[in-house]
């Protein structure tokens, strides 16, 4: 489960937009029941406010991107990769994320804690927080 917490955070930098400020970058892949591996990871749109003459960067997480790729009982994997030292931190899914994750009937979601520790969330059998700790490795 790891090697594929490490997947995804591989998939965090692909096309990397330079414009991207944030700190953290996460990604996700799923395991469809056919065995195809689908990613994405969070994007961020550069929006010009009018009325301040400044610059937003409304987000769309990478969770809610990949539900549009998977059927039911598909697995999750996320990461979020700190861009200053390439460390792993934490990635469990907001509650919006979760939602959209059980809706589209995901079976497991196993997410980055840190270095160390990952955790699962078992959506078939309603079972969270369970967490599991593994040797340490750095992603980049």
């Amino acid at each position: 489960m790891h090697k594929m917490i490490l997947e995804a955070a591989d998939v965090s930098f692909i096309r990397n937009e330079r414009e991207d400020l944030r700190n953290f970058q996460l990604g996700s892949v799923g395991i469809r029941r056919d065995g195809a591996k689908v990613f994405t990871r969070n994007s961020s749109v550069r929006v010009g406010d009018i009325l301040s003459g400044g610059w937003s960067y409304p987000s769309a997480h990478a969770e809610r991107k990949l539900c549009k790729m998977l059927d039911y009982h598909a697995t999750v994997f996320v990461a979020r990769v700190s861009k200053a030292d390439g460390s792993l931190r934490m990635s469990r899914p907001c509650p919006s994320c979760m939602v959209a994750l059980r809706s589209r009937k995901v079976s497991k979601c196993y997410y980055s804690i840190n270095d160390f520790q990952y955790g699962m969330i078992d959506f078939d059998n309603n079972e969270y927080e369970r967490v599991f700790n593994t040797h340490p490795k750095k992603v980049k």
